[in-house]
């Protein structure tokens, strides 16, 4: 495609309640009032989010650009088109969409810097959590292709909110009692005191839930793992974070139902019940792996 085509493509995409994307949109209507025609105006929409609950409200600059993407009538069409245009065209809607939302939050009565957009780097912690594994699959290879075509995009956006990060952790005042939409769970191994707003259905997610962003294992319930890098490396999950073979991510399962885990299990209760198992040490110690958190 060329520029006028992909614009037009841009322009046609499917949006709702906003004039935004339709993955934000809906997302949105936990928090605010529609301003435009709902896309299904039949949808229950979730309880609405009390912002004033939490401290900031943060999303991921990628998870943004997935929702534009999402919302195109034909997505196969990004494959005829060059990528820088591709980048360019949609950071232009971005930085649109940014701008409606910002307008929304200045509706309340939330501090100037309430919403934060964050770009996390995620180069060191891909290498770190599949160290020992084969990530040539479409699933990782295609978030590591989209980031490294976005990510200059996203951190030239002029925005004063934009938060960029040293390595791959955000401050732990920004992080603290926030209320975060992203689509990479690797994001909230940055703390267990977030709520998480997911796009399309504008659902909240204490981290009781988190569980669900792991990696499925079957038909089994995942409910009693926690949000922890350990588990996380072992169970992996649908973007970013290869699990390792079945076999051993089942003797974690099985330890964790013996051992009675829950979503509150902590970090040192996981190294001990863990410890007894030799194929998985053997795994962790073979792998090199590092605390997230090193």
């Amino acid at each position: 495609m060329n520029r006028k085509e992909f614009t037009n493509l841009l322009q046609d995409r499917t949006t709702t309640s906003f004039g935004i994307s339709i993955g934000t949109g809906l997302l949105l209507e936990s928090l605010f009032d529609p301003t435009t025609d709902r896309y299904d105006s039949e949808r229950p929409i979730p309880p609405r989010v009390d912002l004033n609950k939490y401290n900031y409200y943060l999303i991921n600059g990628y998870t943004l650009i997935r929702n534009i993407i999402s919302s195109l009538q034909d997505r196969t069409a990004i494959a005829s088109t060059d990528p820088k245009l591709v980048a360019e065209l949609i950071s232009n809607v971005l930085k649109q969409e940014i701008y409606i939302l910002k307008g929304l939050l200045a509706t309340t009565n939330l501090k100037d810097n309430y919403f934060k957009l964050i770009v996390p780097e995620y180069d060191y912690l891909i290498k770190n959590f599949n160290k020992g594994k084969d990530i040539n699959i479409k699933y990782i290879q295609n978030t590591i292709t989209a980031i490294k075509l976005f990510k200059p995009y996203l951190e030239a956006i002029d925005y004063t909110e934009v938060v960029k990060t040293k390595g791959y952790r955000l401050d732990k005042t920004i992080t603290y009692n926030s209320l975060i939409t992203t689509h990479l769970p690797i994001d909230l191994l940055q703390s267990n005191y977030m709520t998480l707003l997911e796009s399309h259905t504008g659902v909240i997610k204490d981290n009781h839930l988190w569980y669900t962003k792991y990696h499925a294992l079957g038909s089994l319930d995942l409910s009693i793992l926690p949000m922890n890098d350990i588990v996380y490396y072992i169970m992996g999950d649908d973007h970013m974070v290869r699990g390792v073979d079945t076999k051993y991510k089942r003797e974690l399962y099985n330890i964790a139902l013996e051992k009675k885990w829950s979503y509150r299990t902590t970090r040192d209760k996981i190294l001990m019940n863990l410890s007894k198992s030799e194929g998985l040490q053997h795994i962790l110690s073979l792998s090199g792996f590092k605390a997230y958190w090193y």
